[in-house]
């Protein structure tokens, strides 16, 4: 039990470790990336006139591609941990709401998180270039790394509870002992991330309209095929190289 213990603490301070270091070399790419007041107000601007900042974003590329490319990334590191408790993660070290605290896992669901990420835009282009749409890659990639905002603020809210579960336990009233407990983690995902999630799907039908000058039909239908591509390529991928993890053995 001692050992266990042991085991559980170390790889929870590797983590907070790795998620320190990150947020504050992220913190640091911002600040060398000269991140001006106009580019602060396109992240308010994709949250209230989402359709005028994307042409905004669109048009100017140069301007603002080094914000996307941090953009996609924090949305990815904010979402790592968010995974649904299931018997393949059981032999993990976790934390009262089944959040994993393995740093190895962590930095192979980020990785994940972010080659998906780009395969997925890599694609809508490929796709949208067959049908007539833009050829500019760094403007679609822009304008649907910003799309990914809402996903980033609910990323964001959700880990501040997985990553500290007695805030939760202080909200909710339900002691971290109680079998109910870890259900919690269920109302975190559908009352907060996947509302937020839906907002960010809908904000990339509209990045790829303007991107492509497609009517709103036509760009939902290259996102759909394009998740379908993305799917049959990145599932083989996962379950023979991810799943491969000693700890999913």
């Amino acid at each position: 039990m001692q050992s266990e213990e042991r085991d559980y603490m170390r790889h929870n301070v590797d983590y907070v470790g790795l998620q320190n270091y990150t947020l504050s070399y992220f913190i640091r790419v911002v600040l060398v990336t000269n991140v001006t007041s106009q580019k602060i107000a396109s992240i308010f601007g994709v949250i209230k006139r989402p359709n005028n900042t994307f042409r905004e974003i669109f048009d100017n590329v140069g301007y603002y591609f080094k914000a996307s490319i941090i953009i996609l990334v924090l949305s990815s590191f904010f979402n790592v941990g968010i995974t649904f408790p299931s018997e393949s993660i059981s032999k993990l070290p976790t934390n009262e709401l089944g959040y994993v605290l393995d740093a190895e896992i962590q930095i192979i669901d980020l990785a994940v998180n972010i080659l998906g990420g780009f395969l997925i835009v890599v694609l809508i282009f490929y796709v949208g270039k067959k049908f007539g749409g833009s050829k500019n890659f760094r403007g679609l990639f822009s304008v649907l790394s910003y799309s990914l905002i809402p996903v980033l603020i609910g990323g964001i809210l959700v880990s501040i509870f997985l990553y500290y579960p007695p805030l939760l336990e202080a909200v909710s009233g339900i002691d971290s002992e109680d079998s109910g407990f870890s259900t919690l983690f269920w109302v975190l995902y559908f009352g907060i991330f996947l509302p937020f999630a839906i907002w960010s799907l809908i904000l990339s039908v509209k990045a790829i309209k303007i991107a492509n000058n497609f009517g709103t039909g036509k760009a939902l239908g290259i996102l759909v095929l394009a998740s379908v591509i993305s799917y049959f390529i990145w599932v083989p991928f996962f379950y023979l190289n991810v799943l491969n993890h000693p700890y999913f053995g």
